[in-house]
C-alpha cells in the first residue's frame, strides 16, 4: 500500500475546488449530487443534513481530502504514546507579518509562518521581533540551526507595526484625528473606522469592518468596497497610507491603542512614544502603555488603590452609558431601576 497524508474538514468548510480531493468515493458522489441539485451552491446545498445512510440516520459531518499540497508542506506536532504521527499541520499559514523600516525608512515586510513562530518559542527568540540589530547581536555565538536563521527578518531592521489575524486597527484616520476621538469619546468616528485583520498574505491585506458578520460572500457583494466595509490592500504603501494604529477593545468597549517602545537617541533609554493614545472609559485621563501586560498590571494597580464605593459608582456610570435613557437611578442609589422592567 502507499501512505499519503489527508487532513479532516467540516462540511461546511469544503470548497467547490476540493470536491475531487475527497477520499472517500461514495462520499465524493454524494456531495457532489448534492451540490448538483443547489448549482453548485454550497451554502444552499448543506443547509440542510446530508446523509451517507438515511436509513440508519448516518448524516456526513466531516469529510477527509487528500492533502494538498503534499505530505512535504506538513509538520508533525503529535505523536502516540507507540511514537505513531498523528497531528499534522500545514506550514504555508502565516501567523503575523510585520512591517520594518530599514535605515533610511524604507518600508519592508517579513511574513512569519505559523510553524516558524513555533520555532521562535522554542529557541527563545521574540515573538514579535522589535530591533532585528539587537536580535542579531544576541544570536552571534548560538547554534541555532541555519534552516531557522534563514526565516529570520534581516539586519538593521525596526518594528513599524504588526499585523495578525482577527487583530483590530483603526484605518482612514490621521494621528491627531484618532487623538482627538479618543480625547473627547467620539465612538461613532471611532466606529466608523475600526476594522478586523480577516486574513494575510505577502502583500495582500484584507480587513473587514468590525461591524460586518463573518460572511465569506461579503468579498462577491457589489459596491462593498466602494462602501468601505472591508479593504483589500495590496501594497504596504497602499496600507501605510490609511495611517494603520492598532487597538484593543476590552470587554466594557474601551479602545486602547498599542504603542511600541521607541528608544531615545539622547539617553539610549527604551521610552513609550508621547503619542495621546489612551482608553475611554469612565475615567478622561490619558494613560500610556508599551504592551498587553502594561496595561493589565495598570487596571490591577488601579483597582487595588480604589475604594469599593468608588469602584461601584463607576460601574453604575458604565452601565448608565451602556442603557442610556432606560436607568431610572442616582449614582448614590445601591439599586439600579430599568424602565418598563418588574420590580
Amino acid at each position: 500500500y502507499t501512505e499519503v497524508t489527508v487532513l479532516k474538514y467540516s462540511l461546511q468548510r469544503l470548497k467547490i475546488n476540493q470536491i475531487d480531493d475527497i477520499v472517500d468515493e461514495e462520499v465524493k458522489k454524494i456531495i457532489k449530487e448534492r451540490l448538483s441539485e443547489h448549482s453548485n451552491n454550497l451554502k444552499e446545498a448543506f443547509k440542510t443534513t446530508l446523509w451517507f445512510n438515511k436509513e440508519q440516520q448516518i448524516p456526513i459531518l466531516t469529510v477527509r481530502l487528500f492533502a494538498r499540497p503534499d505530505a512535504n508542506s506538513i509538520k508533525v506536532v503529535k505523536k502516540d504514546h507507540t511514537g505513531k504521527e498523528i497531528g499534522f499541520f500545514v506550514l504555508g499559514n502565516n501567523n503575523h507579518i510585520s512591517i520594518y523600516k530599514d535605515t533610511v525608512g524604507k518600508q519592508i515586510q517579513h511574513s512569519c509562518s505559523f510553524w516558524h513562530a513555533v520555532e521562535r518559542k522554542m529557541f527563545e527568540v521574540p515573538f514579535i521581533i522589535q530591533n532585528t540589530n539587537e536580535l542579531w547581536n544576541n544570536l552571534t555565538d548560538t547554534t541555532l540551526p541555519q534552516s531557522f536563521l534563514d526565516k529570520l527578518p534581516a539586519d538593521n531592521l525596526e518594528l513599524h507595526f504588526s499585523l495578525q489575524q482577527n487583530e483590530m486597527f483603526v484605518l482612514g484616520l490621521s494621528s491627531e484625528e484618532f487623538e482627538n476621538a479618543i480625547a473627547f469619546n467620539n465612538s461613532p468616528l471611532l466606529s466608523k473606522h475600526l476594522y478586523l485583520v480577516w486574513s494575510l498574505s505577502d502583500n495582500n491585506y484584507w480587513f473587514r469592518h468590525h461591524l460586518e458578520t463573518k460572511n465569506s460572500d461579503l468579498k462577491k457583494i457589489e459596491g462593498v468596497k466602494e462602501s468601505k466595509r472591508l479593504y483589500n490592500i495590496r501594497s504596504i504603501g497602499a496600507l501605510c497610507a490609511l495611517n494603520p494604529i492598532k487597538v484593543r477593545i476590552s470587554n466594557l468597549g474601551e479602545i486602547t491603542s498599542i504603542l511600541k517602545p521607541e528608544v531615545n537617541k539622547l539617553n539610549g533609554r527604551t521610552t513609550i512614544p508621547s503619542k495621546p493614545t489612551s482608553n475611554y472609559g469612565i475615567n478622561s485621563k490619558i494613560e500610556f502603555y508599551k504592551d498587553f501586560d502594561d496595561m493589565e498590571n495598570s487596571k490591577v494597580e488601579y483597582a487595588e488603590r480604589t475604594d469599593v464605593v468608588t469602584r461601584l459608582r463607576n460601574a453604575i456610570e458604565l452601565i448608565k452609558r451602556v442603557f442610556g435613557d432606560e436607568i431610572m437611578t442616582q449614582l448614590n442609589e445601591k439599586v439600579i431601576y430599568f424602565k418598563n422592567s418588574p420590580t
